[in-house]
């Protein structure tokens, strides 16, 4: 029995329950089941936006990111830049990553 992924009215859009697990689900699947390192990556830098999403809007649940959220992690991503704690690449890469999931 298949798992319906993809269903706009199911949790996290069917990828599974809590958002990291879906976000990784939803990379595999992107990915076909390759690209190891390439989900890892993308997957750890999604974790630290699910953590930020919790921690700041409350947000469990796919369904509910829309670009006013992007909008403001990019912000929150620019401060970090510009108070030093991260490098141009590592915003970069954040920043994509969650374009990517």
């Amino acid at each position: 029995m298949s798992k319906n992924h993809g269903s706009r009215d199911s949790r996290n859009f069917g990828f599974g329950r809590k958002l990291h697990y879906a976000i990784k689900n939803c990379l595999r699947t992107h990915f076909a089941d390759g690209h190891y390192a390439t989900v890892q990556a993308h997957s750890e830098r999604c974790r630290l936006f699910c953590d930020w999403l919790l921690s700041s809007h409350q947000i469990a649940d796919a369904r509910l990111i829309n670009q006013e959220v992007f909008y403001a992690y990019a912000a929150h991503v620019r401060g970090l830049l510009e108070n030093g704690d991260i490098s141009v690449s590592t915003a970069t890469n954040r920043l994509s990553s969650v374009n990517v999931a």
